[in-house]
């Protein structure tokens, strides 16, 4: 009986394909690609250090057969995805879980590919290959937390079927080509804790399913775009730690899916329009160091899902505003120190509960 099934599914799966033409009851399985074989073997060849031991079962001429960790294969035997992570073994054998080395060419030649994932390894250097921009069925592509240098390769902005790219926590730099305004099926960019500069381009006007936007720990400078509003998906905003000036748009606060909103430690200038009360899905709103001025208004009091709010380091000034006692019923975590404000010099309040909170921090009605 286990064999019969094994025959059908093994019919179904080739007829979809067109390929199925007079089976036999008994076939081998399949194995993987030559090419694709050797291509992976060229990755492993420019590690010169695994701690992780994951590329030491990397052996054997079938690397479809689940014994090669990370990859994964279709079902004629073509390698669809690569997934390294660094293995989480708790903190004290976990932080000494790398792998040494660069990213090889070869990976380039892996034409099938859909998903590449190599990540936390720590000391994998040198810059991100050319190549990876034939990889034209990628839909998914994350490197973060390693230690790739140089610039964005611009061939990326050729992959139009990418819907995540991570390049987190590495030591790239430069500003970001336009070109990368042409994954228009984008729903994440994490681009956070490297040295990107310059200002966001304007061709990101084009990621209209964005759903998380990840610049924070940069160098990018000049005016947040006015596009940025039109990002109805987006969920997640962190453009904090960079050297952005001027005003936040206020077509930033129609996102009413914007659920966490980070624009701390930037030169940003202006106050805070009562036009925040668009943003109805907010859960946390992070605006500190940075050069507001003017009085917190009123209407963040009707943010109904806030519960951390973080205001400390800017300009603000009396009167803070009068808040219903239901106002703010989410909040948990609350900061305007360091204001224009009559607190006292280091004012904050953390897991209080809601009706100390409002004795403490504004004039209930």
């Amino acid at each position: 009986m286990q064999i019969l099934k094994w025959v059908f599914k093994l019919f179904f799966i080739y007829s979809s394909f067109n390929v199925f033409s007079g089976m036999q009851a008994q076939r081998s399985p399949i194995v993987c690609s030559e090419a694709d074989r050797a291509s992976l073997l060229g990755f492993k060849a420019k590690i010169v250090m695994d701690t992780t031991e994951i590329l030491s079962s990397w052996v054997g001429t079938d690397c479809c057969g689940g014994d090669w960790e990370g990859v994964e294969c279709n079902p004629t035997g073509r390698v669809t995805g690569l997934k390294l992570q660094r293995p989480d073994r708790g903190a004290a054998t976990g932080s000494g879980m790398y792998m040494k080395g660069t990213l090889s060419p070869s990976l380039g030649a892996l034409q099938f590919l859909e998903m590449l994932v190599i990540s936390g390894m720590k000391h994998i250097a040198g810059p991100i290959p050319d190549s990876l921009s034939n990889l034209t069925h990628l839909t998914t592509l994350v490197l973060e937390d390693n230690s790739l240098e140089g610039n964005i390769p611009l061939g990326l902005g050729h992959l139009s079927s990418l819907k995540a790219l991570s390049l987190s926590g590495n030591q790239l730099r430069g500003q970001i080509d336009p070109s990368l305004g042409n994954f228009r099926n984008l729903n994440l960019l994490n681009l956070a804790r490297n040295s990107f500069s310059g200002p966001i381009p304007s061709t990101f006007i084009s990621f209209i399913s964005l759903q998380s936007l990840d610049l924070s720990f940069n160098l990018f400078t000049g005016y947040i775009p006015d596009f940025v509003g039109q990002f109805q998906n987006l969920t997640y905003l962190d453009l904090s730690n960079n050297l952005l000036s001027g005003q936040v748009p206020i077509s930033m606060f129609s996102l009413a899916s914007l659920s966490d909103l980070s624009l701390s430690h930037n030169q940003l200038t202006g106050t805070i329009p009562d036009q925040i009360v668009g943003l109805k899905s907010l859960t946390s709103l992070q605006f500190c160091e940075n050069r507001f001025i003017g009085q917190i208004p009123e209407s963040i009091s009707r943010l109904q899902n806030l519960w951390n709010l973080n205001l400390s380091r800017n300009g603000f000034i009396d009167p803070l505003p009068v808040i219903p006692v239901r106002g703010l019923p989410s909040l948990l975590s609350i900061d305007l120190s360091h204001n224009n404000l009559s607190l006292g010099p280091s004012f904050s309040v953390v897991n209080r509960p809601v009706r100390d909170r409002f004795l403490e921090l504004f004039r209930p009605i």
